[in-house]
């Protein structure tokens, strides 16, 4: 693969983590709850629109494999999270203090059982496996 391809693609993560993302959000819910539901969907997204990885070649590119079914499938889990009552929210990352303070948050094991409570303020962090963490100063 090409060196500036994979700069690219980590640069991306990088940069994931610095600008407003889309999230499935549902008022006073716990976050198991939250994880439960979230799975659910997108086990339901996999089973109903399976993976369709195709490998093509480009200049300067060279070999790489894209999923065709990527957006169905988004859809699919979209769908499936607004039936079970969650909405569609941007929400900027957490910065500085704020950053600080969710994470440390985050850490405690008993994050989970706590309830979802999205504001005009609310931010969000993510953990090494992607879970996401909302807070509310």
């Amino acid at each position: 693969m090409n060196k500036s391809v994979v700069v690219a693609v980590i640069a991306a993560v990088f940069v994931s983590g610095c600008v407003e993302q889309t999230f499935q959000v549902r008022q006073n819910i716990s976050y198991e709850r939250f994880e439960r539901d979230s799975v659910q969907c997108r086990t339901t997204a996999l089973q109903n629109v399976p993976n369709n990885s195709v490998t093509t070649w480009m200049p300067y590119v060279g070999f790489y494999t894209e999923d065709t079914n990527a957006v169905l499938r988004l859809n699919n889990y979209n769908i499936c999270m607004r039936d079970l009552n969650y909405q569609e929210l941007t929400v900027p990352p957490c910065t500085g203090e704020a950053a600080s303070t969710a994470r440390a948050l985050f850490s405690d094991p008993g994050y989970r059982r706590t309830e979802m409570r999205i504001q005009a303020n609310t931010c969000f962090v993510t953990n090494m496996t992607q879970q996401v963490y909302f807070y509310s100063e």
